[in-house]
């Protein structure tokens, strides 16, 4: 996005590598002397793989907790990844790799561990205010860290995950699952119980899932959805909607819009559902879908 206010131009970049939002000024003097903007020839591909290679301190914190009953893991993350897998041992393994520009940078991050009864919850915060950092002919406002975190843990296990920039990678966990940030990618695969995703910019893929769900892309990024589900409900900010069902699969589905295109199913217009949304049946399931793609397009599919 750019914008110019009395021949200033500033920019907001944002990268999905770790970092924070970062703000870019930079200045250019046309053939006149006067200050303009220009488009960088750099790709975004290339600036984020140049970005990474500024992050020179890295340092790595592991922690064990041994579980005896169903957990609650709740990590809060400022900024970075989470990945989780499972294992069967009654343990939580946790590794905490922390990336920052410098010492200053890296002494500004603060964790914070605990577990009480059944709950276990982490806590990184960055604690120092952003600084100006140069790049090229410009320069960014950035935090100056992240932390990416790997866990593994028991299948039965209930999450609340929630990171500001990064992406969340969940696979194979059984129980409430609670996922939320604001810039990246969520992806879900062969996980069983209730869901809630959100994301206000990136993609979202949940496959091999079993249960309830209930996913929210507030960007006009696309949604991929595959699996068996009781409840399901569906929204995005105007990108496009992917469902995939067992060929047994099937129910009732509530859209917003009329731009829906089914394979491998029949699908039956039943009218309205009294809020000007239109409902449909299609399958042999019973499947209870509500789908808000907002001008995006639905796309049903067997598997």
């Amino acid at each position: 996005m750019l914008r110019v206010v009395n021949y200033f131009a500033v920019a907001i970049l944002i990268l999905v590598n770790g970092t924070s939002c970062v703000y870019m000024q930079a200045r250019n003097n046309d053939s006149q002397g006067n200050q303009t903007v220009s488009k960088s020839e750099e790709t975004p591909e290339r600036k984020d793989k140049n970005m990474k290679t500024i992050f020179n301190v890295k340092e790595t914190v592991e922690k064990t907790f041994p579980v005896s009953s169903r957990t609650t893991v709740k990590i809060y993350n400022f900024n970075g990844e989470i990945t989780v897998r499972t294992e069967n041992a009654p343990v939580v393994k946790m590794r905490a790799t922390k990336f920052a520009l410098d010492r200053d940078a890296a002494d500004g991050v603060a964790y914070d561990f605990s577990q009480q009864n059944d709950t276990i919850s982490v806590t990184a915060d960055f604690t120092k205010p952003q600084r100006k950092v140069p790049y090229g002919n410009s320069y960014f406002y950035m935090k100056g860290a992240y932390v990416n975190w790997e866990l593994v843990l028991p299948t039965e296990t209930d999450l609340v995950l929630e990171t500001e920039d990064g992406k969340i990678d969940v696979q194979g966990v059984n129980g409430e699952i609670k996922l939320s940030l604001k810039d990246g990618s969520i992806t879900v695969k062969d996980c069983r119980g209730r869901l809630a995703a959100a994301t206000y910019d990136g993609k979202v893929s949940v496959s091999g899932y079993q249960g309830n769900a209930e996913i929210a892309n507030r960007s006009d990024d696309n949604v991929l959805v595959e699996g068996t589900f009781q409840n399901l409900a569906i929204e995005t900010g105007g990108g496009d909607v992917f469902l995939g069902l067992p060929k047994s699969g099937g129910g009732t589905i509530e859209a917003d819009t009329r731009n829906i295109s089914v394979k491998n199913f029949t699908l039956k217009q039943l009218g309205e559902n009294g809020e000007g949304w239109q409902k449909y049946s299609f399958g042999a399931g019973d499947s209870n879908i509500k789908i808000q793609p907002n001008k995006g397009k639905i796309s049903i599919y067997s598997y």
